[in-house]
């Protein structure tokens, strides 16, 4: 066999594998794990292309070459632009701007509804302080409540939901007629998160009546709501006077 220095093994050939390897993923969204290779790959495998050299790669080889050398680093991935239809997110806004156009009398027929998070207990990260002195923060606090709003093209709002985390906060009237009177639905779970009964509760309790309110009882309205799993499909066949549309994923 010959005898190839550890220099000439590791500085030329052996380190540009684990770098081909980086470059290759790197548009293709293929995580890499800890620099040997991609997902799966052990460090055994990836040093097993250097045949001609014979060299078993150690961690300690791949940290000098790879971390050091090339400054690769091991990150998170951000984002979830890989689950994104670019291509089909294009069409969706002339197709469903035609079916409005085509199927429905006005804006006021477009309803769109969605959610948000509000962390109302949360104190602001930042402040005004001397230059040489350093305010301690705080621990954030995580008390939070789920909105759920909807309006149409028209804007006309309807009633917003609140989702908190007890069922009978001591702010909220008990009885029932008292609490039908507020600005808003009031419902709750253990997460403070929309959860796909309680969007289910949500369209025949609030969104329905209010649509046989504005419209009558012979309206026919469209829904655009986001693609998630606190939405099911199967909601938009419970009332055949609505057509939903879910918006494509992020």
């Amino acid at each position: 066999d010959e005898t190839i220095p550890m220099q000439s093994a590791c500085g030329t050939q052996g380190e540009t594998i684990p770098m081909q390897i980086a470059r290759g993923t790197q548009g293709e969204t293929i995580p890499m794990q800890s620099a040997c290779g991609t997902q799966g790959e052990t460090i055994s495998e990836t040093s097993s292309k250097i045949k001609e050299y014979h060299f078993n790669a150690s961690h300690g080889w791949y940290t000098r070459a790879v971390n050091k050398r090339f400054n690769l680093r091991f990150g998170k991935l951000h984002g979830e632009a890989e689950s994104a239809d670019f291509q089909g997110a294009e069409k969706f806004i002339p197709e469903v701007t035609k079916f409005i156009v085509d199927y429905f009398d006005g804006p006021e027929f477009v309803y769109n509804a969605d959610e948000f998070g509000l962390n109302y207990k949360k104190v602001p990260t930042s402040s005004l302080q001397l230059p040489d002195n350093k305010m301690r923060g705080f621990k954030p606090n995580k008390i939070r409540v789920t909105g759920m709003v909807c309006g149409n093209l028209a804007g006309e709002k309807l009633k917003p939901l609140i989702i908190g985390k007890f069922q009978n906060p001591r702010d909220l009237p008990k009885d029932s007629a008292r609490r039908d009177k507020l600005a808003c639905y009031y419902e709750a779970n253990k997460s403070s998160w929309m959860t796909g009964s309680l969007y289910w509760k949500w369209f025949l309790s609030c969104f329905i009546p209010e649509m046989e309110k504005r419209h009558g009882e012979d309206f026919y309205v469209l829904l655009l709501v986001d693609n998630c799993a606190a939405h099911p499909e199967v909601v938009g066949t419970l009332d055949p006077r609505v057509i939903m549309i879910f918006y494509f994923p992020d």
